[in-house]
């Protein structure tokens, strides 16, 4: 059986993805988790521990989780694949 469905759809294969799917503010941030931003656009946070403040940044792409920072731009979101490939496991797994 198949039913005809019309309704968008969106890979959200990035964190910046993210900005596409959730709620803005009223300078184009998108953030969940502890985040105070100020003075700064168009940002997206995702914070599962501790807070991020961030103060005259724009276009970044910040994520807190399991003890782990990752801070780049929304352009570069997209290609993490080289990053993750070039950090070993043990690297990661260093606090």
């Amino acid at each position: 059986m198949v039913v005809h469905g019309d309704f968008g759809w969106d890979d959200i294969g990035t964190w910046s993805a993210l900005s596409r799917v959730r709620n803005k503010d009223d300078a184009g941030n998108v953030a969940t988790g502890d985040a105070h931003l100020l003075e700064s656009t168009n940002n997206v946070v995702h914070c599962d521990s501790g807070q991020v403040v961030m103060y005259g940044v724009n276009d970044l792409v910040v994520v807190v989780k399991e003890g782990l920072t990752l801070v780049t731009t929304t352009e570069k979101a997209s290609d993490l694949k080289r990053l993750v490939e070039s950090l070993s496991a043990t690297e990661i797994g260093k606090k």
